[in-house]
């Protein structure tokens, strides 16, 4: 008989033909490049390793931002609001209302981009002690913050450099370059804010990987700001842009699918609707002793 585990696929499915049409909607006439480009860089995380509560909150937040473009200020508060109730990361978006609204000049942009990348590369323990000396004070949230940001935890063994980290600091350049284009496109302010945003932060998520899950928030919108770059593109390198965004999306999804055990081998749940199912812990244990990836 159908269970929970069954609904939650369903939940999963319904969740993913509304990222497709905010694609569609946002992507214009590069719907098909955004679209390959987002199931490689993240969809494959957020549809098969699946952080369901993170998923659902990014899908109210983005309910939100409609009502953040429109001014609709108590609007986009419920909406954040309902989105924390289901991860409480959510509450943390309500400066987005004013910080997408504005236009920071490039010059700014590029400052804060380099200052966050040459502190993180050469200074991350004086950060830490930042971290460590002001919420520590904070009774049982300093215990959660050491916790995920200082200790020797999962939480907290980020990376100091990446090649991915490379790539997208080339993005960042181009996404300046050709500001103006994005903007004055379809919600062009927000998409070029989040896209700016989410390059900012990736670098400090690098390095305290529990802020990971908070950057998807931002992500879809970063994907759709590169694959707009293709309309910007003079015609005679624009093949090569797009070869480079199919390496980029090749890259990402091969890094992601032999890093861990959980893509290989994909199994179908929902073949075992109607009939017995294997126990609990053999399917727990299933990827773990079949995958050909990431065995301790």
């Amino acid at each position: 008989m159908p269970d929970f585990w069954t609904f939650f696929i369903f939940i999963k499915c319904f969740i993913f033909l509304f990222f497709t049409n905010l694609i569609k909607k946002c992507s214009g006439s590069y719907f098909y490049y955004s679209y390959a480009t987002f199931l490689g860089v993240s969809g494959l995380y957020l549809f098969i390793d699946n952080p369901m509560r993170n998923l659902i909150a990014i899908s109210f937040f983005y309910l939100a931002l409609k009502n953040a473009v429109n001014r609709h200020f108590w609007r986009f508060i419920g909406w954040v609001l309902f989105a924390s109730t289901i991860h409480f990361s959510a509450l943390a978006l309500i400066p987005v209302y004013w910080l997408f609204a504005y236009r920071v000049k490039n010059v700014y942009l590029f400052a804060s981009f380099v200052t966050i990348n040459v502190i993180f590369l050469i200074k991350k323990e004086f950060v830490d002690s930042i971290i460590l000396n002001v919420v520590s004070q904070i009774p049982i949230l300093g215990l959660k913050v050491a916790e995920y940001f200082l200790t020797e935890s999962p939480y907290s063994l980020g990376k100091i450099l990446s090649p991915k980290m490379l790539i997208y600091s080339f993005l960042f350049v181009m996404l300046l370059r050709t500001r103006r284009y994005i903007e004055n496109g379809y919600n062009g302010k927000l998409l070029f804010n989040a896209s700016v945003f989410f390059l900012l932060f990736y670098r400090i998520s690098l390095s305290y990987s529990i802020l990971f899950r908070f950057n998807m928030y931002f992500e879809v919108f970063f994907i759709l700001g590169i694959c707009l770059l293709i309309g910007k593109i003079v015609m005679s390198a624009r093949k090569y842009y797009i070869f480079f965004l199919m390496l980029f999306t090749l890259y990402s999804m091969c890094s992601m699918i032999t890093t861990t055990t959980v893509y290989v081998p994909y199994t179908n749940y929902l073949e075992y609707m109607f009939s017995p199912k294997p126990s609990f812990g053999y399917r727990s244990a299933y990827n773990e002793r079949n995958s050909p990836y990431h065995k301790q």
